[in-house]
């Protein structure tokens, strides 16, 4: 009863939307917008087993400094792949959100010998600036620190207390980075005490009275300086030899010590002075 006749006709099939999504990685601060991205760009929306594949040309943090839930964004992101071309994203950019955190700096130093415990900032400079380490960058540092012991030592004395440092900006900015601890190497103190050309008249003993000099050097603790005669005979060109005493003994290892004689010592004899006692005698007689 019919007479069959097919028209045809055309049907559009648009590309079906995806929307993309990143995570990001936190990371210490380094100087740079540089960011990792974890396990790459995430597609949304595409049917299983469509192979496509997505890429960006650029990624970075908003900014290089510290910050929590800094904006992240990834810049002309495409599709690839068998079935890209079914596929469409609405934007060629994702953002993400990632947290920068400060870089600890340990700061190490050196010094000679000076008998107190404090570390000033310039101990840990470098032609008056702190390298970090990072991308180059150098602070400034200022105040003092306090280290766990004054003493001079064969490894490096520990900073046991910072607060009196504070960081600045330099090359980089302070509020990227946190000051941790650190160390200063304290090497003995040159100390050289020369005696002084002694001169007295003979009293038994080799003591001298005159103190000898401090040629090289400071000595920053408490201590009695005194010298001596070879012997206590009287004579010239007598050889002066210094000493020093540490009030306490320990004190002794935080100086080079170098002891100079001098050969230039003199004790003169004793005047001895008889007192005759006066007697009589007969004449003729023996003298009593």
């Amino acid at each position: 009863n019919y007479t069959l006749a097919l028209v045809g006709s055309s049907v559009n099939i648009t590309t079906r939307p995806l929307t993309a999504s990143v995570t990001a990685e936190s990371k210490p601060y380094d100087g740079t917008t540089a960011v990792t991205i974890t396990s790459g760009i995430n597609l949304n929306n595409l049917i299983a087993g469509d192979m496509v594949n997505a890429a960006c040309v650029s990624s970075a943090f908003a900014d290089k400094n510290v910050g929590n839930n800094k904006t992240v964004t990834l810049s002309g992101v495409s599709l690839s792949g068998t079935e890209a071309a079914n596929y469409s994203l609405a934007v060629d950019s994702i953002t993400s959100s990632a947290s920068i955190t400060p870089v600890t700096l340990n700061i190490n130093g050196s010094r000679v010998y000076d008998g107190t415990s404090s570390a000033s900032a310039s101990l840990f400079l470098t032609s008056g600036a702190l390298a970090t380490g990072v991308n180059g960058e150098t602070l400034g540092l200022e105040g003092a620190g306090e280290l766990a012991s004054k003493n001079a030592s064969s490894s490096a004395v520990a900073l046991s207390n910072t607060s009196g440092l504070t960081l600045k900006n330099g090359t980089g900015e302070a509020k990227n980075y946190i000051l941790g601890g650190g160390s200063v190497a304290i090497s003995k103190a040159p100390l050289t005490i020369t005696a002084a050309a002694g001169s007295k008249t003979y009293d038994g003993n080799t003591a001298e009275l005159i103190l000898p000099t401090v040629s090289v050097g400071t000595i920053y603790d408490a201590h009695t300086l005194s010298e001596s005669y070879n012997d206590p005979n009287a004579g010239s060109g007598k050889t002066m030899t210094p000493q020093i005493v540490f009030a306490n003994p320990a004190d002794a290892g935080n100086y080079n010590l170098t002891l100079v004689n001098n050969s230039a010592g003199s004790i003169t004899p004793a005047t001895l002075y008889y007192t005759a006692t006066p007697v009589s005698s007969v004449q003729g007689s023996a003298v009593p």
